[in-house]
């Protein structure tokens, strides 16, 4: 089949470059099997940063729930390098499934930009909160913008999520 063409072509990496217009046609595949095996394999293969953090950062919509979170995997190993792609990973939060893939790879990511985390320290999903408050409580005094949301979360009816918003505004001091 072809997922498992391209689960070969991952393996052989940059050396398998000659593929690389069949991966970029296969993104495009009706079956998301195929789609998400490809964007695997592209992620591999492709070793132009800016071609490879388009093409993930536009799988990021995909209806498909396995081609969105082998986007997300993706940008999380390109860690550092993946920041431009912040705000549309931020914007995977409005979806419960997303969310747990999404904050794996913010973790490798380290995106810095505070406004981000403030978007998303009233989602629905207590571990989403509680992530937002770690990563501004790292931030220390460049999350003082997120003082008066991060007030807020001490009245949160989950625990954690109310000390992690203590710690955080302790580290604002």
């Amino acid at each position: 089949t072809q997922s498992a063409v391209f689960g070969a072509l991952a393996k052989l990496g940059s050396s398998a470059k000659p593929a690389l217009p069949a991966l970029n046609t296969a993104l495009n595949h009706d079956n998301e099997s195929v789609r998400a095996s490809a964007l695997n394999a592209l992620a591999k293969v492709e070793s132009n940063e800016g071609k490879l953090l388009n093409a993930l950062q536009a799988k990021l919509g995909d209806k498909a729930a396995a081609v969105r979170h082998t986007a997300i995997r993706e940008l999380g190993e390109l860690g550092s390098d993946a920041r431009p792609a912040g705000p549309a990973l931020f914007a995977r939060f409005d979806t419960s499934d997303d969310r747990q893939v999404t904050m794996e790879a913010l973790r490798k990511i380290r995106v810095r930009d505070v406004q981000l985390y403030i978007s998303i320290l009233h989602n629905e999903e207590p571990l989403v909160r509680f992530f937002a408050c770690q990563a501004l409580r790292r931030a220390g005094k460049n999350a003082k913008p997120a003082e008066e949301e991060l007030r807020k979360l001490q009245k949160d009816s989950y625990d954690f999520v109310r000390r992690e918003a203590r710690r955080a505004l302790e580290a604002l001091r």
